[in-house]
């Protein structure tokens, strides 16, 4: 067994292997103190990309309980085990070009432990096999955790697959096994069939935590449950399901998305504004494409709200145009230009202006 001064040798040299250094920095924050760096020394922990001032590094390591001190104080990531990698040797050579500081303990060691002055790197092969355990420990969590997930989902142990979403997200980056992403998908499309939108928004977390591939059969069932919702004008059923799509990155079949656009071209007929902007943030979260018919009818729109002197209500048009990715008819086009030319010709520079802005699809 190493002894606690062995050990927080340990911990600084696997710092200094890890990239820990300083360098001068102008700009930014401290992650710990928030105070503006202004030129001073600061020390970068590569794990997480951290700014901090040298001083507070040095206050994190002395104020770290012991238990603590093989991980990132800041992010918590888990550092190698070096005790057994590196074996005497290495320390021996390490302990010669040490200050005595090194062998006391945190809170009584000097500023040079922060420093980064009389730190020693380790040998080539120490790290090379540092990354090959690295990386075989991150296979086994993702295995184990793959495992636990495809067992919670089976049993339907909705709280522990919760508990597994938050260690997902306080271990990513995580790859599920085919295995867990299968019964991932196979559970969606379940509970979609079964209308239990609260388990599909808990695995939609997880989708979105792992990136987990979808499935063809997953894509039909949401798509279905959009259609059927947007056809009812079920609003907040359809606007949770949108969140799924956007948040699993699974774009709706033609049937769904002809769906979004016929309701967009009845909402426009109407003039439900709300509706129609809660179908573009749709049609533009889920990556839909929208229908020939339902560009003619924003374009009809467009001109008809123009020539009726709405200019709000027509730059409204303009912006569904403009965030669903439509475009302009030639006949809407040519309209627009002749608009131009007669606001031009009539010296209103405030319209000009707007019609500017909208035929060059930049209305803010």
């Amino acid at each position: 067994m190493f002894s606690e001064k062995i050990k927080y040798l340990l911990v600084c040299i696997a710092y200094t292997s890890l990239g820990v250094y300083s360098a001068g920095v102008a700009d930014g924050k401290c992650a710990i103190c928030q105070d503006v760096f202004g030129g001073r020394t600061v020390t970068i922990i590569p794990c997480c990309r951290n700014n901090i001032h040298k001083h507070c590094m040095q206050r994190l390591f002395q104020n770290t309980p012991l238990e603590e001190r093989e991980t990132c104080p800041l992010c918590r990531s888990n550092l190698p085990e070096l005790a057994e990698l590196l074996g005497p040797e290495p320390i021996e050579e390490a302990q010669q070009h040490l200050p005595d500081a090194y062998y006391e303990p945190p809170d009584t060691c000097s500023p040079q432990v922060a420093s980064g002055h009389a730190f020693v790197s380790l040998p080539p092969q120490v790290l090379q096999q540092r990354s090959i355990a690295a990386a075989m420990r991150m296979r086994e969590a993702n295995r184990e955790l793959s495992d636990e997930l495809v067992l919670a989902l089976a049993n339907n142990a909705w709280d522990y697959v919760e508990y597994l979403h938050q260690r997902i997200q306080n271990t990513q980056p995580i790859m599920l096994t085919d295995e867990a992403q299968q019964a991932l998908n196979n559970k969606m499309i379940e509970v979609l069939n079964k209308d239990l939108l609260d388990d599909a928004n808990r695995l939609r977390g997880i989708f979105q935590s792992t990136r987990a591939r979808t499935t063809f059969g997953v894509r039909q069932a949401m798509s279905s449950k959009l259609a059927k919702a947007l056809h009812k004008g079920l609003w907040k059923k359809a606007d949770r399901l949108r969140r799924i799509f956007q948040d699993t990155r699974v774009i709706p079949d033609a049937v769904a998305q002809e769906s979004m656009s016929l309701k967009l071209a009845e909402a426009l007929r109407n003039e439900l504004w709300r509706e129609a902007d809660f179908l573009r943030r749709m049609i533009q979260d889920t990556r839909a494409i929208p229908t020939t018919g339902v560009q003619m009818s924003l374009g009809k729109k467009l001109l008809e709200e123009l020539r009726r002197g709405l200019w709000d209500s027509a730059e409204r048009v303009q912006r569904i145009i403009q965030d669903i990715g439509a475009s302009h008819s030639p006949e809407v086009r040519q309209a627009l230009n002749d608009m131009l030319e007669t606001e031009r010709g009539n010296n209103s520079h405030r319209s000009v202006e707007r019609l500017q802005r909208i035929i060059e699809n930049r209305v803010p």
